[in-house]
């Protein structure tokens, strides 16, 4: 055929497309087989990866909105060199400003415009931002964001439920907003405001206040400034952890005091990874896990059947033809069902993810926080990606054919079996002469010579038992991270009912409430020890009363062999000088402090808000379980006082800078004493006296422990922190734990903070009604006497308000689970049908010299089970191994990860490969009939 400059011309060409329409239906079969490959690879790939992209992107959206913030981390007291020096930095991707302006109250007596007036009281904090703490931080955490941010002096923006608290219904830009606002301790003003936009937040649930903003002109004019004492906004790479970025923000930016500290938490985007897959590492092998596979299922396919596809081209080599029409001519053949699966599978895809998608994930896993408006599972931009991949593993799957071709000559090329010539005599006589086989059986002859067709090709048996593991493990993998991570775990983790006393009153809404998120601790509050103790700031107070706590331990179905009693009490705690200084977050020292106020008669504790103190007992368990945390982690602490009831420990929540944690670790061993509150007749009778008789009454006698020893502090947001149930606690809360001996040393008795319950199986309903009954009845005697109330949360009501969450979770997995078993399972189909396609001159001669169908199927059969047998193999020993490495690794990324070998799904799995390799031998030959 004529060529020119390496392409054919002319009439030539024509005659090459003929041949190519030829061939392609002499392997009519195969490319039918490779067409639907194609189709699938190209589909599945997309839904997966859609699916998956679709779920992090709602995963973060979620995030966001119920922190109010896309910020990770934060540096508050700040100033403008700090904020500089971090917007410098390589990991930090963006930085924003915040200045705190005040507390904005509704006045009183005056009628909003465009609303009823709801009375005086709190509105929402007001701040100033920077546009990039607006545009990146703040705004992507709001939805029905109307008109603009404050540019103007007297512009305010507010969110829907503050307009709501004024008693405004319907806001229009421009309206007039008259609210008293607290600039400071003794500040205050009254301003009439413009309103300039308006948004609605999501905060509300999780129990944070609403807030407002004011333009940058107002800030510097109550005398704040975008300059200084600011709360910088840091968003990070999303591939960092928040401890990584804490520990590289205190080593490359310098701080102005030994009280500022970075706030470090994971980017939204990283929980999301994090909870989908363990993180951007596992989830970066488990796509190139998927993306193998899909390789080998258009492969297989290739492979198989390329030992027919070198002699046909060698066999028109000797023809003539160059290698370039060697090439033109092969590739012509595969183009149509190539790019026909190829454009099948994205318009399948695509049909998929613009209807059924969204619906089935967006909207039931976004409702309740704005919707999935925001969210697109069609991204144009995968699916081209899917479709490169299809095409160049197509590609790559045909050029060892045309290679092949290439580097032999004709006749070589046109006697090709796949095999290396003379290479199994070269074994042979390199062994020596070997002994006979005796006769055998005709089954066992049956099951030998499949053996030597099977052994024949090693690498393509090596190779096709290589994808069969990994398509199989890819999808047990899938089930594993899908039964272990599945929000019904970390429910039945937890007790069946919580019953706990209120954190104040009143309480804010959402706090003692997981609102569908089960990672968030119901009983980490932002109150302090004051607001905790509101209006029940005496020494008999127990959140739950003796009698409801025998009432609750009464009610019928109740497993008492689990029930769970937190114990403790409030107490005003004194410190040394020394133990005191990792809680002074002043610029002066403990001692300077104690000169400064010493005159008025208070105790410095009260100055830093130390007054009130938490102090809980620990069960033995409890505290070899500290202990052994504070050993791995090599903690400056006393723990051996601690076990000896001769100490306290005192836990925070991650409050302590780099700086005050070596304060901390000098404070050991230092003397600290405890004190009861007031008795609840004294507290009466002081609250009912006039100024005149306070001072006639003089100082409260408080009963007094004698000294105990400091044991240290002990981070609970740490990496590895024993998790035992605790009562209110949060960064402004003294909380201090016990042993049982220790706690009777103090001067005060024992209460119940909170109760944990398990009912029987099957009794759920009833203990729910009891205690329900038990809390209601509790919670009307509380209000006549003015003190706070109790509540109970449900694992059963968890359950149904995280539903449409653990219902797309696990649709995601399943999914990505069905898509893979039905992968693994098509790839040995195509396997079975292309073998047999690609070899029936020999099963033809094998005939001819006496072999019944019978005794062929039984061979193939036979085949098929060896490859079979060794995928199983393969599964039961290294996947074994990988499927435990799996589940530890999610364990230690999810909190309630339980890992279940899936031995009914690999079972059921292995069974339908027996089938297939049963099956289509069966059909084959009696089509062949």
């Amino acid at each position: 055929m004529r060529e020119h400059r390496g392409r054919i011309a002319g009439s030539a060409r024509q005659a090459m497309r003929m041949l190519a329409r030829r061939g392609a239906r002499a392997a009519a079969g195969r490319n039918r087989i490779l067409f639907f490959a194609v189709l699938f690879c190209t589909a599945a790939l997309a839904v997966i990866f859609a699916f998956s992209t679709g779920r992090l992107e709602a995963e973060r959206i979620r995030s966001v909105r119920q922190a109010g913030t896309a910020a990770s981390t934060c540096l508050e007291g700040a100033d403008i060199s700090q904020y500089e020096s971090i917007r410098s930095l390589s990991y930090i991707r963006a930085v924003g400003r915040k200045a705190p302006a005040g507390r904005a109250v509704s006045p009183k007596g005056e009628e909003p415009e465009g609303g009823d007036l709801k009375g005086e009281g709190y509105v929402c904090r007001l701040s100033a931002l920077d546009e990039t703490a607006w545009e990146i931080m703040v705004s992507p955490a709001y939805t029905g964001i109307e008109s603009h941010y404050p540019a103007e002096e007297q512009e305010i923006m507010l969110p829907v439920r503050a307009l709501e608290d004024l008693g405004i219904s319907r806001p229009r830009e421009g309206m007039e907003i008259s609210l008293e606002v607290e600039t400071g301790l003794f500040e205050k003003r009254r301003e009439t405001f413009l309103l300039s936009g308006w948004y609605t937040d999501y905060t509300a649930g999780s129990g944070q206040e609403a807030q407002g903003y004011i333009s940058e002109e107002k800030l510097e004019e109550w005398g704040g400034s975008l300059e200084e004492e600011l709360e910088l906004l840091i968003l990070q790479r999303d591939t960092l952890g928040g401890q990584q970025t804490e520990e590289r923000l205190y080593r490359d930016v310098g701080l102005e005091t030994e009280d500022q500290r970075f706030t470090g938490g994971n980017t939204a985007s990283y929980e999301a990874v994090r909870r989908l897959a363990g993180g951007y590492g596992a989830a970066a092998l488990a796509a190139a896990v998927i993306l193998t596979g899909m390789f080998f299922l258009i492969y297989n396919v290739m492979q198989i059947s390329m030992a027919g596809d070198v002699r046909q081209m060698g066999l028109l080599h000797i023809l003539g033809m160059t290698d370039g029409q060697l090439r033109d001519f092969y590739l012509g053949q595969l183009k149509g069902p190539i790019l026909g699966g190829v454009l099948g599978g994205t318009a399948l895809s695509a049909l998929l993810l613009l209807t059924w998608v969204p619906t089935a994930l967006g909207e039931r896993y976004l409702g309740d926080w704005g919707g999935a408006e925001s969210v697109t599972f069609f991204r144009p931009g995968i699916l081209a990606a899917c479709a490169v991949f299809a095409l160049l593993s197509a590609g790559g799957a045909a050029l060892p054919a045309i290679l092949r071709v290439i580097r032999l000559s004709g006749p070589e090329a046109s006697a090709y079996t796949g095999g290396r010539p003379g290479e199994r005599r070269k074994r042979r006589a390199a062994a020596g002469k070997k002994k006979r086989r005796r006769p055998c059986s005709p089954g066992r002859e049956l099951v030998f010579m499949a053996w030597q067709n099977v052994t024949r090709h090693r690498a393509r048996f090596l190779l096709t038992v290589l994808s069969l593991f990994l398509g199989v493990e890819a999808a047990l993998g899938a089930l594993v991270v899908a039964r272990g991570a599945d929000y019904r775990g970390a429910v039945a983790q937890r007790p069946d009912f919580v019953v706990a006393g209120s954190s104040c009153y009143p309480a804010e809404e959402g706090e003692g409430d997981l609102g569908g998120d089960l990672e968030r601790d119901p009983f980490l509050t932002g109150k302090d020890g004051f607001s905790l103790l509101y209006d029940n700031d005496y020494d008999e107070f127990s959140p739950i009363s003796q009698e409801v706590k025998e009432q609750l331990l009464a009610a019928e179905g109740v497993d008492q062999s689990s029930v769970k009693l937190v114990e403790g009490g409030y107490l005003s705690p004194t410190f040394s000088r020394k133990g005191l200084e990792p809680l002074n977050d002043t610029d002066d020292s403990v001692k300077e402090l104690e000169e400064e106020y010493g005159s008025s008669g208070l105790p410095v504790e009260v100055m830093l808000g130390a007054d009130y103190c938490t102090v809980q007992i620990l069960s033995e368990e409890e505290i070899r379980e500290l202990t052994a945390f504070a050993r791995e982690h090599d903690l400056e602490v006393d723990m051996e006082s601690l076990a000896a009831g001769t100490g306290v420990l005192l836990l925070h929540d991650h409050i302590l800078s780099p700086a005050k944690e070596r304060l901390a670790g000098e404070s050991v061993g230092e003397p600290i004493t405890f004190s009861t509150l007031w008795t609840k007749e004294e507290r009466e009778r002081r609250m009912e006296a006039t100024q005149e008789e306070l001072e006639q009454m003089g100082e409260v006698e408080r009963k007094t422990s004698r000294p105990l020893i400091l044991c240290g502090y002990m981070d609970t947001k740490a990496e590895g922190f024993p998790d035992f149930p605790r009562s209110w606690h949060g960064e402004n809360i003294l909380y201090f734990v016990i042993s049982r001996e220790g706690f009777d040393k103090l001067p005060t008795e024992a209460k119940t903070l909170l109760v944990e319950l398990d009912a029987e199986d099957g009794r759920e309903a009833d203990v729910q009604k009891d205690v329900e009954r038990i809390t209601a009845a509790e919670n009307r005697r509380r209000e006549e006497a003015g003190e706070a109330g109790v509540f109970f949360i449900s694992a059963e009501d968890l359950l149904e308000e995280a539903g449409s969450y653990i219902f797309v979770s696990n649709l995601v997995f399943g999914v990505i689970a069905v898509l893979l078993i039905f992968a693994g399972l098509l790839n040995y189909f195509n396997v079975c049908v292309t073998e047999i396609l690609s070899r029936r001159r020999e099963f033809d001669m094998l005939e001819r010299i006496g072999m019944t169908r019978r005794q062929l199927r039984w061979m193939l059969a036979a085949e098929g089970s060896f490859y079979v047998l060794a995928a199983a193999a393969l599964l039961l020993t290294v996947g074994s191994a990988i499927l435990a490495a799996l589940g530890a690794f999610m364990g230690s990324r999810i909190s309630w990860f339980a890992f279940h070998w899936p031995a009914g799904p690999a079972a059921l799995m292995t069974a339908g490969l027996f089938v297939i390799c049963l099956t289509v031998p069966f059909l084959a030959c009696r089509r062949g009939r």
